[in-house]
């Protein structure tokens, strides 16, 4: 079955862009969304070999606020990193969307600072969010991330705010 999509990406002056997608749901998945659904599973089982290995030399990773980071290499740090920060981080994926090699995952990220339970949930977070990606050549060649990461950001700041006093 073949449908059409219609994606619009609304900022705070009104409409940023409108994407038509034509999706297909049935058994054969594309070599992108191949990729795609092993570059989450790499990041969701913390595989940091393993997203290593699916990136693209020259990979480019774009965050929330619009900030790059290149190069796979940093890339393997900064993973690691993030894993640190929120061991049990995971992604679900609702929908994946493409459109040849760019493709788009809607969904949800979450995770727990450095995996402290609190009775309260204080330090867990659950987020919806998008990503859009771009594969090139079985590789992911672009990361970047749509989601309202102000919440981690305060569980992290208060966390530390507690560690200094």
């Amino acid at each position: 079955m073949e449908a059409e999509i219609i994606i619009a990406i609304i900022g705070a002056v009104g409409v940023i862009s409108v994407a038509i997608i034509t999706t297909r749901r049935g058994k054969n998945m594309s070599k992108e969304k191949e990729t795609v659904h092993e570059f989450v599973k790499s990041i969701n089982e913390h595989n940091v070999n393993k997203i290593y290995d699916l990136m693209d030399n020259d990979f480019r990773f774009i965050d929330a606020y619009g900030s790059e980071e290149t190069g796979k290499e940093h890339m393997r740090e900064s993973w690691i990193g993030y894993f640190r920060w929120f061991p049990d981080y995971k992604i679900e994926i609702i929908d994946l969307f493409s459109d040849s090699n760019i493709l788009v995952i809607l969904g949800f990220a979450s995770g727990t600072y450095q995996n402290k339970k609190a009775a309260n949930d204080e330090n867990h977070w659950r987020l919806p969010a998008a990503w859009k990606i771009v594969v090139s050549e079985n590789k992911i060649k672009q990361w970047q991330v749509y989601c309202d990461s102000k919440i981690p950001f305060d569980i992290i700041e208060r966390n530390n705010e507690n560690a200094s006093r």
